[in-house]
């Protein structure tokens, strides 16, 4: 039996929407580990991004200064980690003049 990771996201968000900040998890693709371009930043800011798509929709928007602050990192080197996870393909940014930018995390799919 193949195991379902969306399915079981699915499930796992419609039950809490902010359970998962207290007794959720998180979890990162190997992929992601082995790239030796990424740094811990890059690592963390992936782990926050894949946090906040823990609650079950394609995307996230989590603003920048929440990113910066969950990853424990500056705006700055957030927004600079950002910029080179975009570059490298591992996630999209749908950038919302205004608002919160959308973020895919495309190391999950």
């Amino acid at each position: 039996m193949e195991f379902n990771f969306q399915k079981a996201l699915n499930r796992y968000a419609e039950k809490s929407p902010e359970k998962w900040k207290i007794c959720g998890w998180s979890c990162l693709a190997n992929r992601l580990l082995f790239d030796r371009r990424l740094t811990k930043n890059h690592l963390l800011v992936c782990l926050v991004i894949a946090l906040h798509h823990f609650r079950g929709k394609r995307y996230c928007n989590p603003s920048l200064r929440t990113m910066a602050s969950e990853a424990r990192l500056s705006v700055q080197t957030t927004l600079d980690a950002l910029k080179e996870l975009e570059g490298w393909g591992w996630i999209a940014v749908e950038r919302r003049p205004g608002k919160a930018n959308k973020y895919q995390a495309r190391f999950l799919h």
